[in-house]
């Protein structure tokens, strides 16, 4: 999940005894460093995920030791996967740094969003994911895509990999027009506009008619040194 996550600065926060002392959240999940002072393999590392469909907190890939500098190692080598994780990922689309927002969009203000090009807040995407490519999304739908509507869900499609993803409206700073679209924005938005070629059931019973009605063909392949028929 490229979303920014909220958690409360002043609360204390317990894995099975374990006090978390350090966390770092980074390309779509968390790293933990935690201690217990009260058994012999006081610390603990692990990995922290909440991309599931009640978005709790699922704790995996533990470790515990009463070695502090293996531990800090052990959390420093997840990070150093996860940043490596995200630079494979900009090198991979080959898309320069940009971040955008308000000044380089149209503001949303009373405007429908179906079917427009929006830009989400930078703000509401975690710090290492707020570029342009994360930003630029097809509204689909959604109550929250209507101006009037008491809805606040807007569903849309990322221009770079046409993942749906849902946002609140107030998570929009507003919209582009196409023509202001980098090359590789544009080239994505028409695939995602155009729609899929479906051959219709019609199409296939009319098909199978002409198929059994065309003749067939009475030829007869010749054989090695025999006649031709």
């Amino acid at each position: 999940m490229k979303e920014a996550r909220t958690l409360a600065k002043d609360k204390k926060r317990d894995i099975q005894g374990y006090e978390v002392t350090h966390a770092v959240e980074l390309a779509g999940g968390e790293v933990i460093f935690a201690e217990n002072k009260e058994v012999e393999q006081r610390y603990l590392v692990c990995d922290n995920s909440w991309d599931n469909p009640l978005g709790i907190d699922l704790y995996k890939n533990g470790v515990i030791s009463a070695d502090f500098l293996e531990m800090i190692k052990e959390f420093t080598r997840r990070l150093s996967e996860r940043v490596a994780a995200v630079e494979t990922e900009r090198e991979t689309r080959g898309i320069p740094f940009q971040t955008l927002t308000a000044e380089d969009c149209y503001p949303k203000g009373e405007t429908d969003l179906n079917g427009c090009v929006v830009v989400i807040k930078p703000e509401k995407l975690a710090p290492e994911y707020r570029s342009i490519d994360n930003q630029l999304a097809l509204c689909t739908g959604g109550f929250g895509a209507s101006p009037n509507s008491r809805g606040r869900a807007v569903f849309c499609q990322n221009l770079i990999t046409g993942k749906t993803t849902q946002w609140n409206r107030d998570d929009i700073v507003g919209t582009v027009s196409a023509e202001r679209l980098p090359d590789w924005a544009r080239i994505n938005l028409d695939a995602l506009r155009k729609p899929a070629e479906k051959e219709s059931v019609i199409d296939k019973i009319q098909q199978g008619k002409q198929d059994q009605t065309q003749p067939k063909s009475t030829h007869k392949k010749r054989e090695k040194g025999g006649p031709e028929l």
